[in-house]
């Protein structure tokens, strides 16, 4: 017991004596009074910067980028439940009016085969807008998040045209599925889908740009339309028919759309831009 204690005080001894030997200076030189590491005095003068994110924001200020980090919409592009209810919705409208259509086509022309009937529906710009808004519609639902605001933006022009063209030119009297596929790819899932970009989907800055952008998939589909009438004879709307009002006929109705489609893309972009406010 007693060499026990006596090597616990030769410990102590030689730690006092180190301790003693070395400059103090020395030991505490790095040492703030927390215990942690500091600057030497001659060093603090030369080393005083800015935190790095106040440097960011300073340079974003000078280059004026500030301000357009602050218009920008930040807002979540997650889906509520009942954004997610309503475009849930839309896809059945799609969905079930796109099958009816199919179905009364099938009794039309019960000689055709399905691919047949599916090639000979694929020619019409109500069918194919309608997929698309079904196929947009039904990744919202699955992924639970929006869509982009310029995609959504078309989308919404796309099918309001689609719909108010056949009620104003092309509307006609129909019995059995055909009137349930009329009602849902021209009035229901325009209607829906009108009313799902209002109040849901992201408006983004929308303008000119986005309305002219806009224009592509009419001017795709009204080339795809007169590339397949030329192979068959057989167009699917008359102001696109030369047998019925010409080429120049055509020209000129195309036009006439075209402006339409525009007119309507600047009328939602400045909704978009009312409703961002």
């Amino acid at each position: 017991m007693g060499t026990r204690l006596q090597h616990r005080r030769d410990l102590a001894r030689g730690s006092a004596a180190y301790d003693s030997g070395v400059p103090t200076m020395r030991r505490r030189k790095h040492l703030n009074d927390r215990g942690t590491l500091a600057m030497t005095p001659d060093r603090q003068q030369d080393s005083v910067f800015p935190p790095f994110h106040a440097i960011i924001i300073h340079r974003l200020a000078d280059s004026g980028k500030m301000a357009q980090l602050t218009a920008m919409d930040f807002r979540s592009s997650t889906l509520s439940p009942t954004a997610r209810a309503l475009a849930l919705l839309i896809v059945i409208s799609a969905a079930v009016s796109l099958s009816f259509e199919f179905m009364a086509t099938q009794l039309d022309h019960p000689t055709d085969s399905a691919l047949q009937i599916l090639w000979r529906l694929a020619r019409y710009f109500t069918i194919l807008t309608n997929l698309l808004v079904l196929i947009s519609f039904f990744a919202i639902v699955s992924l639970r998040r929006k869509l982009g605001a310029l995609w959504m933006g078309g989308l919404a022009v796309w099918i309001t045209v689609t719909g108010a063209v056949y009620h104003l030119l092309l509307a006609s009297v129909h019995q059995g599925l055909s009137l349930y596929a009329d009602f849902g790819l021209h009035t229901l899932t325009p209607v829906l889908t009108m009313l799902w970009w209002l109040i849901f989907a992201p408006k983004g800055n929308l303008g000119l740009g986005p309305a002219i952008l806009w224009l592509f998939w009419p001017a795709l589909y009204i080339l795809y339309a007169l590339w397949r009438g030329t192979r068959d004879g057989d167009y699917p709307y008359f102001f696109i028919d030369p047998a019925q009002v010409g080429w120049d006929g055509v020209a000129i109705w195309s036009a006439m759309l075209g402006l339409g489609f525009l007119a309507l893309g600047l009328v939602y972009s400045w909704i978009g831009r009312i409703a961002r406010r």
